[in-house]
């Protein structure tokens, strides 16, 4: 589970905040088992869905291990439908 405090407070704090959550989802792709489930929460509305899962897809491409997204939850504003 990774529930980070709020990383970015500000517009000018989001490429900080995104190298964070590299960071953080890097680790845990290192430290999860195979066929572990990894559950990663957000508080910042500068940081969308969208972001978190970009940036999973490129570290998880980096790390050389397959995710596959199980749900996605958000405020009801912040969700949009594919």
């Amino acid at each position: 589970m990774l529930d980070p405090p709020k990383f970015a407070r500000t517009k000018g704090a989001v490429e900080e905040a995104l190298r964070g959550y590299r960071r953080l989802q890097s680790q845990a792709l290192k430290l999860l088992e195979p066929e572990g489930i990894l559950a990663s929460c957000c508080c910042s509305g500068l940081i969308t869905l969208d972001m978190l899962e970009e940036l999973l897809a490129r570290v998880s491409a980096e790390a050389r291990r397959e995710v596959q997204l199980l749900q996605r939850r958000g405020h009801p504003r912040t969700i949009r439908s594919r």
